[in-house]
């Protein structure tokens, strides 16, 4: 072993630049191989990160045919399925809006908003219910709420305002905590905010009822077959079905971006591979000669 090496050593320092430009070939071949797998893995992070953004981690939800509520007990039942990571109710309404202070615009009319409201379980899985912050933080209790730029823009609200659900019985009072990011889709976007679900249903006079049991799957799932095989798990007027994000193909291209990432880290990986091989081929070719003679 020992003569091997010196035998090695003698032969890299009689050919100084060569074993230089080889040292060089193998540290660039492994740098091209990282900086290619850290940037695609990069550009593919950004994406899922922005259709997570847009339309959530939901892969599945159970939903009223008719876009009633139902009870909050189905939770329970899908949440005990097999395949499933995480399961969250959410419920659906509108409400309408007033300073707690009674301020009053320029017109001298008080400023309200009449906006949808979504009720989230606060303590449930984040990914259920992305929810991208401006400003401020997400809401902690039922005291609080998270509006969007077009609510804040129609109450001339910042975060620390105390807003009042106008309803009939007794007002309820909400702080605002939180500013969250939402795409602007043009004039006929109605104005949206988040707030405790407890709160929306006392808000709207609702018991412990849902309007959509938002499902992840996890990873390696079909989601369709999913729906299908456990389609029997609710009882009609509900339906299990896929999200959005499944139904507009989404799940599919970012399969496909997965597998062209392994696909592009290979030919690079045999790229860098051919010219490193390609130089120690040449070097031992040269040993080779000089032994011969």
């Amino acid at each position: 072993m020992r003569a091997t090496l010196q035998f090695a050593l003698r032969s890299l320092l009689a050919r100084r630049g060569r074993s230089a430009l080889l040292a060089s070939a193998i540290a660039f071949a492994t740098a091209l191989i990282v900086a290619m797998a850290c940037g695609i893995a990069t550009a593919q992070q950004n994406i899922d990160a922005r259709i997570d953004r847009l339309i959530g981690s939901v892969h599945a939800r159970v939903v009223h045919q008719f876009s009633q509520t139902f009870e909050a007990e189905v939770v329970d039942t899908i949440r005990a399925l097999p395949g499933v990571e995480a399961a969250g109710a959410r419920l659906i309404g509108s409400l309408t809006l007033v300073h707690a202070d009674g301020r009053r615009g320029d017109d001298g009319r008080v400023i309200r908003a009449t906006v949808q409201a979504r009720g989230i379980d606060l303590d449930g899985d984040p990914r259920l219910t992305p929810l991208p912050l401006l400003e401020g933080r997400a809401p902690r209790n039922g005291a609080e709420i998270v509006i969007d730029p077009t609510t804040q823009r129609l109450l001339k609200a910042t975060i620390g305002d105390r807003l009042e659900v106008q309803r009939l019985g007794d007002p309820i009072e909400l702080e605002v905590v939180g500013i969250f990011d939402r795409p602007a889709l043009g004039a006929l976007q109605r104005p949206m905010v988040h707030v405790d679900r407890s709160t929306l249903a006392e808000a709207s006079d609702r018991g412990d009822e849902v309007s959509v049991v938002a499902i992840i799957l996890r990873d390696g799932i079909d989601v369709e077959a999913w729906c299908e095989t456990h389609s029997d798990a609710v009882r009609e007027p509900l339906v299990l079905e896929p999200a959005e994000r499944v139904k507009a193909g989404l799940d599919r291209q970012a399969a496909g971006s997965a597998l062209g990432f392994t696909l592009a880290c290979v030919v690079g990986f045999l790229g860098c591979a051919f010219i490193v091989g390609t130089g120690l081929t040449t070097a031992l070719a040269e040993q080779v000669r000089e032994l011969a003679m």
